[in-house]
């Protein structure tokens, strides 16, 4: 494993200390909580830009240690979600997708069956974790069951997978050159 060279620890650095600034935001500034997650993913992607998937676990290890510290259990979105699925995802999408060796469509299958394993394991680890009944959510006075739950929940993600990879591509286009 070759050593990190000074630009990329600090590249790290300023990785996780906005990641941990959006965070704060998130548990702060309730109207805003779902875009500053998405931000403190962003944030963490920084180091990605440059392809430093050393320096980006790096980031996500110390934003998600600090946070934690900061606002304890807030933090769990960031660390179970967030964070995590920013490098998963590029590295689904921007390393696995490349390999040439299998072809392209079961390349593609095994990202999106890859993505929906993990969204599934997430799902029920905070359901499980975080002891959440489906009392917890309502939507119009309605209680939601845990199938119409789960596919509310699938919906969204898969928006946000988009959403989140688009975003990825544009910030490399903005600043790959800059950093």
């Amino acid at each position: 494993m070759k050593k990190l060279t000074g630009k990329e620890i600090a590249l790290s650095g300023i990785s996780a200390a906005l990641a941990i600034v959006f965070i704060l935001g998130a548990v702060y500034v309730p109207n805003l909580t779902l875009s500053f997650y998405v931000f403190s993913a962003i944030a963490i992607s920084l180091p990605l830009l440059k392809n430093l998937v050393i320096s980006s676990i790096l980031s996500y290890v110390v934003a998600s240690i600090v946070a934690f510290l900061l606002v304890s259990v807030n933090a769990m979105p960031f660390i179970l979600f967030f964070g995590l699925y920013a490098i998963i995802s590029w590295l689904l999408d921007f390393k696995f997708y490349k390999l040439e060796y299998i072809p392209k469509g079961v390349r593609i299958g095994l990202i999106i069956f890859q993505k929906i394993i993990y969204f599934v394991m997430v799902f029920f680890g905070c359901y499980f974790l975080m002891e959440l009944t489906v009392a917890d959510f309502k939507l119009f006075d309605t209680t939601l069951s845990l199938p119409v739950l789960m596919l509310i929940a699938f919906v969204i993600f898969v928006l946000y997978d988009f959403l989140y990879r688009e975003a990825f591509k544009m910030v490399k286009r903005r600043l790959e050159n800059k950093i």
